[in-house]
């Protein structure tokens, strides 16, 4: 949908500016090895009110799940988030991926 479409383009521009990037799923999450991305973007939209979509909710819940509580120290992030400010919970999901990589030393 329109997140995988806007990590495509955002991707793509990183590429152009030098970054060795790769653009996953998140359905394929559990092929990265989070200690060794140095810099993570996730796209992330909202669905209704304040859900995520399948592959971001099973994303979510392996976090939640997480014991290792260092697991992103090294890493640097950023969260894009894509929802409609209609709802009350605009952009909840892009949120909650903002807390639980915080929360497991993501600067």
């Amino acid at each position: 949908g329109n997140s995988r479409a806007m990590a495509k383009a955002l991707g793509d521009d990183a590429t152009e500016h030098g970054f060795d990037t790769r653009v996953i799923g998140m359905e394929q999450f559990k092929t990265l090895e989070f200690a060794d991305v140095p810099l993570l973007l996730i796209v992330s939209s909202t669905t209704g009110n304040g859900d995520a979509p399948d592959n971001a909710d099973k994303f979510l819940r392996y976090l939640k799940r997480k014991n290792t509580p260092s697991v992103f120290t090294s890493t640097h992030f950023a969260v894009f988030g894509l929802g409609d400010s209609n709802y009350e919970a605009f952009c909840e999901t892009p949120k909650r991926f903002d807390e639980h990589i915080a929360r497991f030393g993501g600067q």
